[in-house]
């Protein structure tokens, strides 16, 4: 080859070499088709983010199935295994303030939605996926938004699962209307006051709670009050939750005959519904079993 085309064709290869080095990889939100990596703290979250995000996401539930989100701490190889997380979706109130570790942990780069804020004031009872009127007014909005600011590009598909969602958590909420309201002003014992916005929602009415706090048992003076409560109010049904040791409830409802039947509002453990509306579905059910 002569010297003169030998040194054009080394001379173009460096070029390409060189500008092969400069090119940067594209982020998620330039459409390179790397998925967001979203940790929610509970289920009923992780399923808001996947029913949004589509195949844009990848979401990792933080609470393991049979935990309770009162009381569970994060551990130090979840913090590991979550590495790379861009957002993290959290009810807030009070009730799942350790994913803050793991914000803590994760650095500067993680993005916060707090799901709660403008929702819940402080103290107040941050159960608020458990009405799903909220779910589709205002907790899956802030979801849409914050994978929108992530993933600018794909605007339109996320809108659009958002609004396919919502009209099935539309059908949900008619169908729990349509379930309760047989049992307009029905009331019932709940094992921690985790139902007070569905309770409110549906036109049913919270009685007394087995533990106001969670872990906090009951002395023997307060459950005979409440004892005394449910025996002049027709022996309402006891709500235990498959999270937390139902011995208190079920010696409660000895008492004065009432009945003992599970509530879920967190799913996701074995056996348990896995989606959302599957879980407040089955919740209907047994609802409708107890207060027949």
């Amino acid at each position: 080859m002569p010297v003169k085309r030998y040194f054009l064709v080394a001379l173009l290869a460096l070029a390409l070499l060189v500008a092969g080095c400069n090119t940067k990889p594209s982020s998620p939100a330039a459409g390179t088709g790397a998925k967001i990596k979203v940790a929610a703290t509970i289920m009923p979250l992780a399923d808001m983010v996947s029913q949004i995000g589509g195949n844009r996401v990848q979401v990792i539930t933080l609470l393991p199935p049979g935990s309770s989100p009162h009381t569970f701490e994060i551990t130090a190889p979840q913090m590991k295994d979550l590495a790379g997380a861009t957002l993290l979706v959290q009810v807030g109130g009070g009730l799942d303030e350790w994913a803050g570790k793991f914000a803590a942990a994760a650095g500067p780069g993680l993005q916060i939605i707090n799901l709660g804020q403008g929702l819940v004031a402080p103290g107040a009872n941050p159960h608020i996926w458990l009405d799903p009127v909220l779910v589709r007014d205002q907790l899956a909005p802030k979801v849409a938004g914050a994978l929108v600011a992530l993933d600018p590009e794909h605007k339109d598909y996320f809108e659009t699962n958002l609004k396919k969602w919502q009209q099935q958590l539309t059908a949900l909420d008619r169908e729990i209307q349509a379930g309760l309201a047989p049992f307009a002003g029905y009331t019932f014992i709940e094992f921690h006051p985790a139902w007070f916005y569905f309770a409110r929602r549906y036109h049913l009415q919270e009685l007394a709670s087995v533990e106001e706090k969670p872990g906090q048992e009951p002395s023997a003076a307060e459950l005979a009050n409440i004892v005394q409560t449910a025996s002049s109010k027709g022996k309402p049904p006891v709500f235990i939750e498959p999270q937390f040791n139902p011995q208190a409830a079920r010696t409660l409802a000895a008492e004065y005959g009432g009945r003992v039947l599970t509530l879920d509002p967190l799913g996701g453990g074995p056996g348990a519904p896995t989606t959302y509306i599957d879980l407040m579905r089955r919740n209907l059910e047994t609802m409708i079993e107890a207060f027949r």
